[in-house]
């Protein structure tokens, strides 16, 4: 892999799609784009997306790109879209979805979720390096305090997932509807999942770079403790969901959440100068997802079930972006092994097959043959410019860049 020509896509097939195309005055970043990128803006704001194309702007502005200042003001419209229409700045709640005017939509209008809490501390963690510890960081401990006074299971440790607007903790469906569909990350209620706990380690860890608090370091260690202990299974996968006393509920494997989470391991880790000590975990999480979810030319299916066999073939975007990002990082830890010759296949995946050439930007699902599945359209709220935005720079950054 060539360090050059990561960078070379990062902005030809992602950046220069993205921006400024879903910049508006004052409503914060367009989400909704067609697969030749199209704006079908419909006014809706997802936090998720909101705080996703921030922290990507963020970590460009205070890159050495040429084009970082042009990213800082990017940046910073979508900050202060988000604090002004998503921020409850005396409860240091942020909503889960408003429309372009800052009311609360959508069946979940009424609660707070945990997971899009993490994304709003990521952003804001990222943003503080961009403009200073005086502007995004007390926004961001606000936020990590209510998580700490609302979210926290005093009990069993972690966190809850969702609560209401006043904070407090929903067990139980709210509704008949809902109890169907679960919370706003199709989570059922009353149960911990691994996927907002993966990233509020993620967010964790960026923050205590710019906020290095005691508690801070103590909830990082837990989740760190959550991801290889409670919620790991041997030879090295791990449980998506469990009950709050971290019983875990019988499913199968996510391939991209653990190899995502072998790197987001590391980098907590790192912050914590206790690297050593997760090494052989993020190994373990790696040798899993190549041994039983990776397609024999390159490139992770979706899930498999509890014994690995492949259950969803489905190659997903988000999968390979944090596939060629966690085995460049293993790559890095254990030069000796396979984690480069994968990561090289990872990318060639991606090149010739997730990255739309006529278009730009990535396929969302590709078939194991290559073929584009729908959905097509290359922005919602779940498809921003960060899986693979950050798998591209950092894995340049691995490959010895400076930017």
């Amino acid at each position: 892999m060539d360090k050059n020509e990561l960078f070379e896509s990062l902005y030809r097939d992602l950046l220069s799609k993205w921006f400024p195309a879903c910049l508006t005055s004052d409503a914060g970043f367009s989400q909704n784009f067609t697969h030749d990128w199209v704006n079908e803006d419909q006014g809706i704001r997802s936090l998720v997306f909101q705080t996703r194309m921030i922290w990507v702007t963020a970590k460009i502005a205070d890159s050495k790109l040429p084009y970082a200042s042009e990213f800082r003001e990017y940046c910073q419209s979508g900050f202060s879209f988000l604090i002004e229409r998503f921020f409850n700045q005396e409860s240091g709640a942020f909503l889960w979805c408003v429309d372009s005017d800052g009311n609360p939509v959508g069946e979940h209008k009424d609660q707070i979720h945990a997971y899009g809490m993490s994304f709003a501390i990521y952003a804001l963690a990222a943003a503080t390096k961009t403009f200073g510890p005086n502007n995004a960081l007390p926004a961001a401990k606000l936020a990590f305090e209510w998580l700490e006074r609302n979210h926290y299971d005093p009990e069993f440790g972690g966190y809850f997932e969702c609560t209401t607007l006043e904070g407090q903790p929903i067990l139980v469906p709210p509704s008949e509807a809902l109890e169907v569909r679960g919370d706003a990350i199709d989570t059922r209620y009353g149960l911990k999942s691994q996927n907002t706990h993966l990233h509020l380690l993620e967010a964790f860890a960026e923050l205590y770079r710019v906020w290095p608090d005691e508690r801070l370091r103590v909830r990082l260690v837990e989740l760190l403790e959550i991801l290889t202990v409670r919620l790991w299974v041997e030879p090295g996968w791990l449980h998506l969901f469990t009950e709050r006393d971290w019983t875990p509920i019988e499913g199968g494997v996510s391939f991209g959440h653990d190899i995502e989470a072998a790197h987001l391991i590391l980098d907590a880790a790192d912050v914590l100068g206790i690297t050593q000590n997760y090494l052989e975990k993020a190994k373990q999480l790696a040798d899993y997802c190549l041994d039983f979810g990776w397609r024999p030319d390159g490139g992770f299916y979706y899930a498999g079930d509890s014994s690995g066999k492949p259950t969803d073939t489905t190659m997903n975007w988000w999968a390979q972006a944090e596939g060629l990002l966690g085995l460049s990082r293993l790559a890095k830890e254990f030069p000796s092994e396979r984690y480069a010759q994968m990561a090289e296949k990872q990318w060639e995946w991606i090149k010739n097959y997730q990255i739309d050439s006529q278009n730009g930007g990535w396929y969302e699902s590709v078939s194991p043959n290559g073929e584009p599945l729908p959905p097509t359209a290359k922005g919602h709220q779940w498809k921003a410019a960060y899986h693979d935005g950050r798998s591209l720079l950092y894995t340049a950054r691995l490959l010895g860049s400076e930017a």
